[in-house]
């Protein structure tokens, strides 16, 4: 179960929020019936919470400042485990919309305009990202960062951002600006 949404004209769609999955062994027994039926409420439960969560990102609008904090945020996550790095960090080119749909500063459709540039690639960004792994972390991080902007604000959001990183890759830079590679 997750939140989705039309990304073309053809009708493919894609997730934006996962709540949950439920697995279980098609033979039927009561226990079964019993552990079924919970997984389905929390699952429902895990949705609404999603679709609370985009309502919010809907409302909350963004300076130009944070909208560059959550691209570099992004850009870092992306490219943090690679061992050669893109040459230069175009931000003008990651906030780029690439529908009409996403113009805006609302933290909803920031966060779809990075999500798909960084996916997809091109450009100073290189290529997208190819592998399921990567795509699934890539993304779990980003809807972390993109939750610390609906408490965060202003400069206070890359500090906060920042945060979320494990404490060595915090300590390689003492500022309060995120480590861009290089």
């Amino acid at each position: 179960m997750g939140y989705f949404r039309q990304v073309c004209s053809n009708g493919l769609i894609a997730p934006t929020g996962m709540t949950s999955q439920i697995k279980t062994v098609h033979r039927f027994s009561e226990d079964k019936l019993t552990t079924f039926t919970e997984a389905l409420d929390q699952a429902l439960h895990g949705f609404q919470t999603v679709q609370e969560s985009v309502n919010n990102f809907k409302e909350r609008v963004l300076s130009q400042e944070e909208k560059a904090s959550l691209a570099r945020f992004a850009y870092y996550i992306r490219f943090r485990y690679r061992m050669q790095q893109p040459r230069k960090f175009n931000m003008d080119e990651l906030l780029q919309p690439r529908r009409t749909v996403d113009v805006g500063d609302s933290l909803w459709k920031t966060f779809n305009v990075i999500q798909e540039n960084i996916t997809l690639g091109g450009g100073s960004l290189g290529k997208g990202i190819t592998r399921f792994q990567d795509d699934i972390r890539f993304n779990q991080e980003l809807w972390t960062g993109v939750n610390a902007a609906l408490i965060y604000h202003g400069e206070n959001l890359d500090t906060a951002l920042k945060q979320l990183f494990p404490k060595k890759e915090r300590q390689k830079n003492n500022s309060s600006d995120l480590v861009l590679p290089s």
